[in-house]
Parts: C-alpha cells; structure tokens; sequence
C-alpha cells in the first residue's frame, strides 16, 4: 500500500484552487467607453490659449492617455488650445481620442471672439 503525503496532496488543492478562481475571475482586459473634454477658458479671443483635459471613462486599467486636435486654430500635445485669428466669433471644435480605444472620443467647442479695434 502507498503512503500519501497529506501536506502535498493539501498544497496541491490550494494552488489549483487558486487557479481556478484567478482564471473565473481574472482580470478582463481594459474596456473604455468615453471620453470627456473641456476647456478651461472656453471663450477667448482671437490668438489666445485656453487649457483643455480629457477623462477617458471604462473598465479594468484604462489609460488616461489621448491624442488632440482641432477644425481651426491649435492644439499641443499636452492639450493646449492656440485660437485662430479670426475676424468673426467662431466656435472651434476641439477633439480627444484616446490612445488605448481609438473609436472612443470626446469633443468640446471653445468660442472664439475676433480682438476689437484699439
């Protein structure tokens, strides 16, 4: 008759059991399901700046990363929005899609004001 190790046969339920329940469990790759801009100022005139963020939104470990752009005028990549000279209030589009979901973005529209004369 065999002998069995009853603390290996133990260690051995536990580690398949840990298994087991990681694999049920696990952790599901990041899922992002929106991303949120503004602008802070959002009226400005004409060649002035206004600071933009993003919060990307989702599930699992979702990064905050997003790649910018705008219809008129500039933005960095850090998000900082260079208006346009213009000679009539208009209304930029501003764009933050992020770098982990590129089908997921946000976009928020500054106004711009022409500079008056002087």
């Amino acid at each position: 008759m065999k002998r069995v190790d009853l603390g290996k046969c133990l260690l051995l339920v536990v580690v398949l059991g840990a298994f087991v329940l990681l694999t049920a469990c696990g952790s599901s790759a990041p899922t992002v399901t929106a991303v949120s801009v503004t602008c802070t100022p959002y009226i400005i005139s004409s060649g002035a700046t206004s600071q933009c963020s993003a919060v990307v939104s989702g599930s699992g470990k979702v990064t905050q990363t997003v790649v910018w752009s705008s219809n008129q005028g500039s933005i960095s990549s850090s998000g900082l929005f260079t208006a346009p000279m213009v000679t009539s209030q208009q209304r930029p589009v501003i764009t933050a899609v992020s770098t982990q979901d590129g089908t997921k973005g946000g976009t928020y529209q500054v106004t711009v004001n022409p500079i008056g004369p002087s």
